[in-house]
């Protein structure tokens, strides 16, 4: 089986959707816990994300690791690492701080953003910064009311528990990228265990779409306009303690399709 890593696109969507997937945390109790993921492709185990969660004083803090992994060390070598706080308080999830970096091609990128207690932003540092010949500028007038992934799927996680629904629509900037995110319900389900130590049981199932404002690519094979609420989809199970948790993720391309599974270590 011949895999075209050339393709950028491919691998983008995959390692964004799987940060998307990682950041639907739970957060209902105070915790101290570590997750681990595999990511697939075909047949090939592709990668691996390592995730660790401190949930105190109503300051959820993520620490999430994720990189490469079998034939993609060779063709596609890739690490990140990404470090978050959001503030729960009794009526909202506030973001407080985004930082990232990530490794790609003898290439590191780093990002940090943060957040008043009115989701204004307070400070942006990217380095390098946005390449205009390559991606498409963000709109200044675009980034008021934005919060960051994981704050948005905190939200997402919070109506699953209250409701059984996923549905919404958030602004989300992760400091390259403005995108505008919608989040569907699409029903329930029963998963096997289709691989040793995965999850097995009933999940509700919410698709995903990204609607692309500033950040991506001038040049790319992805055409927003065509995708489907059901091309990428998260599977949210009742895990460790009876509470959602994201147990499975697929992302269905032009390229093939990826899956990413909770494994129990």
């Amino acid at each position: 089986m011949k895999i075209n890593f050339k393709k950028r696109i491919s691998f983008k969507i995959a390692f964004l959707s799987v940060f998307l997937l990682i950041l639907s945390m739970r957060y209902a109790v105070s915790l101290e816990e570590n997750y681990y993921f595999e990511i697939q492709y075909g047949n090939f185990k592709i990668g691996q994300i390592d995730l660790f969660i401190k949930n105190k004083n109503n300051l959820i803090l993520v620490d999430l690791s994720s990189n490469s992994d079998g034939v993609t060390n060779i063709l596609y070598k890739y690490k990140s690492k990404i470090l978050s706080k959001t503030l729960k308080t009794s009526n909202d999830l506030s973001p407080v701080f985004f930082n990232t970096e990530s490794f790609y091609k003898n290439k590191t990128k780093k990002t940090f953003v943060k957040w008043d207690n009115r989701n204004k932003i307070l400070d942006l540092k990217i380095e390098p910064p946005l390449d205009l010949k390559k991606v498409y500028p963000i709109p200044e007038e675009s980034l008021t009311n934005v919060i960051n992934p994981i704050t948005a799927f905190l939200k997402v996680i919070e109506k699953l528990k209250n409701t059984n629904k996923c549905e919404d629509r958030f602004r989300i900037f992760d400091g390259r990228r403005r995108y505008d995110l919608l989040t569907k319900n699409l029903g329930v389900a029963v998963l096997k265990n289709d691989r040793p130590k995965s999850f097995s049981g009933k999940v509700t199932i919410c698709g995903i779409r990204f609607f692309p404002i500033g950040g991506h690519r001038l040049k790319s094979k992805w055409k927003p306009e065509k995708d489907k609420i059901s091309d990428i989809k998260i599977f949210f199970g009742k895990h460790r303690n009876n509470l959602f948790f994201p147990v499975r993720l697929t992302v269905e391309r032009w390229f093939g399709n990826i899956i990413v599974r909770l494994i129990n270590k």
